[in-house]
């Protein structure tokens, strides 16, 4: 077998390598065990399956995600949660019905210690062979880091443009 020919049937579209099946696998287990949220839901926008990042945004173990909705996981939560939970939840159904991701929905989200935490949040369709929406993907960061940094540099650009115009007044 040449393994560079294109034409031949093990190199097919859909009939992967040994090698290409475990790099496969090795980048999905590094995926699901980095820092990143990451959650799997069916087309009923259950959960089937949550990485401890993802659980560890919610308060709640992965386990008890299972099978509830994102409604579901914010009960007993404030209104402004509920709101943000409907939120993220019309997105993902955009996706299920659309079949098109819907990236970089910044959602507001609140710690189980009260922390307010900014998610960007970023879904994507899980297709079968025959082109159904199963589900979709959620990834979800922690951009609250990000958006502190950003304020700091802005007021720094304040202070340094404030810096110049007292020294230029002086001058």
């Amino acid at each position: 077998m040449n393994p560079k020919c294109p034409s031949e049937p093990s190199r097919q579209r859909g009939q992967p390598t040994a090698a290409a099946s475990e790099t496969a696998f090795a980048l999905l287990d590094g995926l699901w065990n980095g820092p990143v949220g990451l959650a799997v839901l069916d087309r009923g926008l259950r959960f089937v399956q949550v990485n401890e990042p993802f659980a560890e945004g919610s308060g709640l173990s992965a386990a008890a995600h299972v099978g509830r909705t994102i409604l579901e996981v914010t009960e007993g939560r404030d209104q402004a949660a509920r709101d943000e939970a409907e939120r993220v939840e019309d997105a993902c159904r955009v996706v299920v019905e659309t079949g098109r991701p819907f990236l970089n929905l910044t959602a507001i989200g609140w710690l189980p210690d009260g922390r307010s935490r900014e998610w960007l949040c970023s879904f994507f369709p899980i297709t079968a062979p025959d082109g159904l929406v199963r589900g979709l993907l959620a990834m979800v960061s922690d951009a609250t880091y990000d958006r502190e940094r950003e304020a700091a540099l802005a007021r720094a650009r304040d202070d340094a443009e404030r810096s110049r115009a007292l020294l230029d007044a002086v001058v």
